[in-house]
């Protein structure tokens, strides 16, 4: 049962409008007689941005309110830096979990709620796979503790595997 081989049928030839009523508006005000229109308002000049600080903006309003402007060689860590990070402990495990295998990371307990929600988002955006908090330790999707521990490393953890 093959295609039966029909011959194309021509398009039907297009019909001109018989009345079209935007024909007479070139003839009521030819192109030179229409008004020019108003040249776009320019830009008011930016305010030269502020200096950036080291400084979050919450430890800023302290400093606000506690008179400390006068103080200019006091600076703050920015948030989420870790001078010298918690040591974590990475590792994997396949119990409890239906046969798949999952890198935890443990050590990571002083973390508030939102440290860790950042640090799972990051972590599992940057490595391209899940990542999520299970009590007080880090699960990430797959054996991937090499790259999980420089992952970790770069942001100021000191990472080891075990």
């Amino acid at each position: 049962m093959g295609r039966k081989n029909r011959a194309k049928q021509p398009l039907p030839a297009e019909k001109e409008f018989e009345v079209n009523p935007f024909a007479q508006l070139g003839e009521l005000l030819p192109k030179d007689q229409l008004p020019k229109p108003e040249p776009p308002p320019k830009p008011a000049a930016a305010a030269a941005p502020a200096a950036k600080s080291p400084l979050d903006r919450e430890d800023q309003e302290l400093l606000r309110a506690f008179g400390g402007d006068a103080q200019p060689g006091l600076e703050f860590r920015a948030a989420g830096a870790v001078p010298r990070g918690p040591q974590v402990s990475v590792g994997i495990q396949r119990k409890g979990k239906g046969g798949k295998t999952v890198t935890s990371v443990r050590g990571l307990a002083e973390l508030d709620m939102s440290a860790r929600m950042e640090l799972a988002r990051d972590l599992g955006r940057g490595l391209g796979t899940n990542a999520r908090f299970l009590e007080d330790v880090l699960e990430v999707q797959g054996d991937l503790r090499e790259r999980v521990a420089a992952w970790l490393t770069e942001r100021g953890f000191r990472a080891r595997l075990g």
